[in-house]
């Protein structure tokens, strides 16, 4: 399961679930609205979740997370995922 391994953040502060949809949904066009759609009922999640990016990757400035669900769906090709707090 991903949520038994050892995961790290050096990408600094959470966000709520609403700060990502704005950033990577809006802005960025990472994701798609139906894709983040299907995150919600999946992990329990709501608009005011705090998340924050993490991998299982442990680097000189990395701060361990402790983490209620690993969004798998979220996996950003390098190894990050999104952490839900």
């Amino acid at each position: 399961m991903m949520e038994d391994k050892e995961w790290y953040s050096s990408h600094g502060e959470p966000m709520t679930m609403l700060e990502f949809l704005e950033i990577e949904v809006g802005e960025r066009g990472n994701y798609t609205p139906d894709e983040v759609d299907e995150w919600w009922e999946k992990y329990d999640i709501g608009l005011f979740c705090p998340v924050i990016w993490v991998t299982n990757i442990e680097t000189r400035n990395a701060i361990k997370m402790d983490v209620r669900h690993i969004i798998t769906e979220s996996d950003d090709g390098k190894g990050g995922y999104l952490g839900v707090l």
